[in-house]
């Protein structure tokens, strides 16, 4: 995990554009500005391991990720709750769509936050105040990669991440985020998990071991989080770092899973019941004393099978753990 010290400079960064968003909004010409459509928050809901989130910093990272659409804008809950307040006040119900009409909300969002072990997600309902038997659904994943010095999480970027995912996914719009740059450039993410390589070597009497299926067990987790991190900043993927994969695992009771095995049935189904979209495992096979073949898969995770969507290969010339891992890191 990435330390405090990294995500504080991210944080700035993000008030810096936050605050250089509203400048050039102001200084845009009224003539060719269009007014954004209006969210108006509904609920906010945490499932039982958020204990240390509040709803303003949700208000905060779901505000930033309207004003980064340049297209929407977020009423704020102090308004919303001022508005319940004076529709209470001439005896009447302060229903949501009665709150969201009177504040001329075009859009009512739902908003719930979870969060198993590394990985953070956000579920987005968007309720059209016009027709409010329309709903949209969004879902957006983010790994919580930074840490306090008290090594619990910082949310802050994994919450605006996440909460662009569903809200992009909610809209339908892949490219909501298309153009901006560097951390806020955001897109639908499918989840991935790393599943271990088999390893497959031929045991001729005249060929020599190699050292790398001798210590399988240290070799194979170390391909696995040579993997990980070739994949883990992928702009298309949430990727699920080991120790959120193994306890996903637990989860189904698999406590002993060895990653130099090839992918059983037993873990496809629980990588299912989390909805993992996608894994990459593979194969390790020793041709002969000077070489062995890498193959790894890119699947879809289905109930009972995965589908395999795109495939590279490699060789390994050296029985050496740098060179293994990186060919691996080249093939992801």
């Amino acid at each position: 995990m990435k330390t405090l010290k990294a995500a504080s400079l991210f944080l700035i960064a993000l008030s810096l554009f936050a605050q250089s968003a509203f400048c050039l909004e102001k200084n845009d010409s009224a003539a060719t500005r269009k007014p954004p459509k209006l969210v108006l928050i509904g609920s906010i809901q945490f499932g039982p391991e958020i204990w240390d989130v509040s709803p303003a910093k949700v208000e905060a990272a779901l505000n930033l990720a309207a004003l980064l659409t340049k297209k929407y804008a977020l009423i704020p809950l102090s308004y919303r709750d001022s508005v319940a307040e004076a529709i209470k006040a001439r005896g009447e119900k302060a229903a949501v769509l009665a709150v969201a009409d009177s504040s001329r909300a075009d859009l009512i969002v739902f908003v719930k936050i979870s969060r198993f072990v590394n990985m953070l997600r956000s579920d987005l309902v968007l309720v059209r105040t016009k027709a409010p038997q329309k709903k949209s659904f969004g879902v957006g994943y983010s790994p919580l990669r930074y840490r306090k010095q008290t090594k619990e999480p910082l949310y802050d970027p994994s919450l605006l991440e996440s909460l662009q995912r569903a809200f992009a996914a909610a809209l339908k719009d892949s490219n909501l985020y298309a153009n901006l740059e560097g951390k806020f450039k955001v897109f639908p993410a499918k989840t991935l998990a790393i599943a271990g390589l088999a390893f497959e070597e031929n045991e001729e009497e005249n060929e020599r071991p190699w050292n790398l299926f001798e210590a399988k067990t240290v070799s194979s987790y170390y391909a696995v989080e040579s993997v990980f991190d070739a994949a883990k900043d992928s702009p298309r993927y949430a990727v699920y770092d080991t120790e959120t994969r193994d306890s996903i695992y637990a989860s189904s009771n698999l406590y002993v899973v060895e990653n130099y095995n090839p992918i059983s049935l037993s873990e496809i189904r629980a990588l299912y019941r989390f909805a993992v979209d996608r894994i990459i495992n593979g194969v390790f096979r020793k041709i002969d004393d000077n070489k062995a073949q890498i193959k790894l898969f890119l699947s879809d995770v289905e109930r009972d099978r995965l589908k395999v969507v795109g495939e590279t290969e490699g060789i390994l010339k050296k029985d050496n753990k740098e060179e293994f891992g990186k060919l691996l890191r080249a093939l992801t």
